[in-house]
């Protein structure tokens, strides 16, 4: 599980995957996407979620690869963002992650309105979520520089 948003007893919202195919958890629903992610490279993957318009689309390396539409609905206020992990037998509060997500995880970006015109290619900081430094020293983790990635700067 690369990241969830879990609502009070489901995942509100998430993305999963292994080599052969990525799966996405969207208000109850799951979606299985057949896409044969190369191991040991770097995806762009974006989401966007238009609760409003009650569209989900998901981009893969700037290929539009699920378009849903649905009626209008609203994640769960007040939910909690997960990463690299999925949570299972949750009441009320967040417990016992499952093994770990076993790839890499990098610049997660989380906006509270839809970007436009393919903005989300930019190394734009996300207002709700932003890929900061002082995100690691939650985890204790050291950052280290790697000039090959996107938006290393």
């Amino acid at each position: 599980m690369a990241f969830s948003y879990v609502g009070r007893e489901d995942i509100d919202l998430g993305l999963a995957g292994d080599h052969q195919q990525l799966i996405l958890y969207n208000l109850g629903r799951t979606f299985y996407i057949r896409y044969q992610l190369t191991p040991f490279q770097w995806h762009t993957i974006c989401l966007i979620w238009d609760g409003v318009k009650g569209r989900l689309e998901l981009f893969l390396n700037t290929e539009s690869i699920l378009v849903v539409m649905d009626q209008p609905q609203s994640l769960t206020p007040n939910g909690t963002l997960i990463l690299g992990h999925f949570l299972k037998n949750w009441d009320s509060q967040v417990k016992s992650p499952l093994p770990g997500f076993a790839g890499s995880l990098y610049y997660f970006q989380l906006w509270d309105h839809v970007l436009e015109n393919e903005d989300f290619m930019k190394c734009l900081g996300g207002n709700v979520v932003s890929w900061e430094e002082d995100v690691w020293l939650i985890n204790k983790v050291i950052p280290t520089v790697d000039m090959r990635l996107r938006c290393c700067e």
